[in-house]
């Protein structure tokens, strides 16, 4: 009788790791997915009819297209990219709450790859500076969050 509890407890933990494995897989593919969407492509293409990356730098980034469209539109590509990248982040951590920091790390490594090789604009997107805005933005509200409430606890 133990022999069939264990072997029944052990396939389940085994299943339950594979389900884990499989979903920290398909995080790992959504985020990446996550960060291929090329909002400065699609911004320009919506406002111009332009490719951007066959103006100026021919990278599509927030610089580029601040050079196309004009300045405020430096701050909107920021400001979507990095959001995109906290968001994406955010929704990994929400779909598998036992994600530890190295599987958030690679779901942020995804993220950045995303959107410098963008399978959307055939592998070509921008440098990934503000979608890693975005990810430090995360880890460092993750950092001061746990040091607020670590303080809180300790000065109570």
């Amino acid at each position: 009788m133990f022999e069939a509890l264990l072997t029944t407890v052990s396939t389940v933990i085994a299943t339950r790791s594979q389900a884990a494995e499989h979903m920290f897989a398909t995080l790992i593919f959504l985020s990446y997915l996550v960060g291929s969407v090329p909002t400065s492509y699609i911004l320009a293409k919506w406002l111009k009819g332009v490719d951007i990356r066959t103006f100026g730098s021919g990278n599509s980034g927030a610089t580029n297209t601040s050079r196309l469209l004009g300045k405020p539109y430096f701050f909107v590509i920021l400001a979507i990219d990095a959001g995109k990248a906290y968001l994406g982040l955010t929704l990994a951590k929400v779909l598998l709450p036992e994600l530890t920091l190295v599987g958030s790390l690679w779901c942020a490594g995804a993220i950045l790859l995303g959107n410098a090789f963008s399978v959307f604009i055939s592998f070509r997107g921008g440098k990934a500076v503000a979608t890693g805005a975005g990810l430090l933005l995360y880890f460092l509200d993750r950092k001061s969050t746990r040091l607020n409430s670590s303080h809180l606890v300790i000065s109570y």
